[in-house]
């Protein structure tokens, strides 16, 4: 049985959450640019202190799942069942996350969450982009180490990118529909078949890591 997170793990995830969620609501509210840190904090009811030992900047408390996708997408692509090609594992996936989208713009702050804000924010953007980046290369480090060496770090890099770029697109997607203010779930179903036709694409070279 893996082991219960202890009381501090708990508290501070709490406080994490509490942090995400209030800056979320502020920024609805208000507008990404007009919020404070210190506005956060005090609405949050802690000191600035703490915000910034969560989250180094404004922009983190965004994307404050980007370290946590990056170590599901490796295990997606590193720990898939032995015989399934790597575009396969990814296609899943990319299926269950098109799932999950679609129940998360119920939120009541939409306007203050990661989707909308990398559409309407240049500093959150570049901070989006920059994410993927660092995810596409800690992907990339490991398929060059599951294939021991065989495969170059150029190449992984490629296939990383592209692999990453699936999910940059659903996000950007629900982003741009937040916007506009179109039905997401449509917005989805209509994306679906895109990816389907991208992934089928890929899947020429990427059918080998098996």
């Amino acid at each position: 049985m893996p082991e219960e997170p202890s009381l501090r793990a708990r508290k501070k995830a709490r406080t994490r959450e509490l942090l995400v969620q209030t800056a979320a609501r502020l920024f609805h509210e208000r507008g990404y640019d007009a919020v404070t840190i210190s506005q956060i904090a005090q609405a949050a009811e802690v000191s600035d202190k703490t915000v910034f030992n969560y989250f180094p900047t404004k922009e983190a408390l965004v994307l404050d799942e980007d370290e946590a996708f990056a170590a599901h997408l490796k295990s997606v692509v590193t720990g898939r069942p032995s015989g399934t090609s790597a575009i396969e594992a990814v296609r899943r996936d990319a299926s269950v996350f098109l799932q999950s989208m679609k129940k998360r713009h119920a939120s009541p702050y939409r306007k203050g969450g990661m989707p909308y804000l990398i559409i309407n924010n240049v500093g959150v953007r570049r901070a989006w982009l920059a994410a993927c980046e660092r995810i596409a290369g800690s992907v990339a480090g490991a398929l060059v180490s599951e294939s021991g060496g065989e495969l170059s770090p150029a190449a992984a890099d490629i296939i990383a990118t592209s692999l990453v770029s699936v999910f940059r697109v659903i996000v950007d997607e629900v982003g741009s529909a937040v916007t506009a203010g179109d039905d997401i779930t449509k917005r989805l179903n209509a994306l679906r078949p895109q990816i389907e036709e991208g992934l089928g694409w890929l899947g020429g070279g990427l059918n080998r890591l098996k």
